[in-house]
């Protein structure tokens, strides 16, 4: 879909003909930002997890799941999420994904470091000395630990206490579930 969509706006920037200025300016304004290296990264990493979180996503708002299947299902994303985080293979994957992105764009176009200065307020202006080591600390860890972080959040330590004491209900009991010694002991 990149690449059609880079082929359009091309062809709306070149022709000219039969476009307005306005146009022409804004898909001259689209080209820069959606080939941006900073862009790519961030949409090849956000892509990649929304892999792992739309399946749950879908689960959690269907009405076959119960609630206490669905926080199985959030302790099980989390813990991929968390092993993602310190599995750099996971981040070569995205890293290839960004290159191959990138080659779409064609012109010798390759993935680069924002410059860097003294102060910068309005981005990350981390030290790195390759575009993969960048994109790492800059984007991919970040997002990475916000994610982590939102999980928590919403399905955190009381939440789940709660919905353990779901599992005292008759249904959920005689599915046994859970260890009875181990709830007891939460409470």
């Amino acid at each position: 879909m990149y690449e059609p969509l880079l082929t359009c706006l091309d062809a709306i920037v070149c022709t000219k003909q039969g476009w307005d200025t306005k146009t022409v300016g804004e898909a001259y304004g689209l080209i820069k930002r959606i080939t941006d290296s900073t862009f790519i990264a961030s949409f090849q990493t956000v892509l990649h997890f929304f892999g792992y979180t739309k399946g749950l996503s879908c689960k959690l708002q269907g009405a076959a799941l119960d609630i206490v299947q669905g926080y199985e299902m959030v302790t099980s994303i989390t813990s991929v999420l968390m092993h993602a985080r310190q599995n750099e293979q996971e981040y070569n994957v995205v890293y290839d994904k960004m290159i191959a992105m990138v080659n779409v764009i064609g012109n010798g176009a390759s993935l680069e470091v924002p410059r860097r200065c003294g102060r910068q307020t309005q981005r990350s202006n981390i030290p790195a000395e390759t575009p993969k080591e960048y994109f790492t600390l800059a984007i991919y860890i970040p997002y990475l630990d916000s994610l982590i972080q939102q999980f928590n959040m919403r399905f955190g330590d009381l939440t789940k206490q709660a919905v353990r004491g779901l599992c005292q209900i008759p249904s959920y009991a005689v599915r046994d579930t859970v260890n009875s010694d181990e709830l007891l002991h939460c409470y």
